[in-house]
């Protein structure tokens, strides 16, 4: 996961990065499966208590914003990866409870 833009929230203290997810395997069976684990999270219902630098914040959901890319990782050719978009929407303002 890697933080891939989006829209800046100046006065309110939630945001909603773009995210870029790359799902690696030896194979793109096995690179399919940890795309197919992404897609169980995104769809959960659950908000989830994340920790940020300012304390616990809180993770509203995600959406995957495009459809999967099957690429060979350039800098190791026997890796390959799914690659797809999303978007959080996380409100930074700190929230009682664990991370886990």
């Amino acid at each position: 996961m890697q933080y891939d833009g989006g829209d800046a929230e100046l006065y309110l203290e939630w945001q909603r990065p773009r995210i870029e997810f790359r799902c690696y395997g030896k194979t793109f069976a096995e690179a399919s499966a940890v795309y197919r684990a992404l897609v169980g999270v995104c769809r959960q219902a659950q908000r989830k208590v994340v920790e940020t630098s300012a304390g616990n914040g809180l993770v509203y959901w995600v959406n995957l914003t495009s459809g999967p890319s099957f690429l060979q990782e350039p800098d190791v050719p026997e890796v390959v990866m799914v690659l797809v978009y999303g978007e959080l929407a996380v409100a930074e303002t700190a929230v009682a409870g664990d991370s886990g």
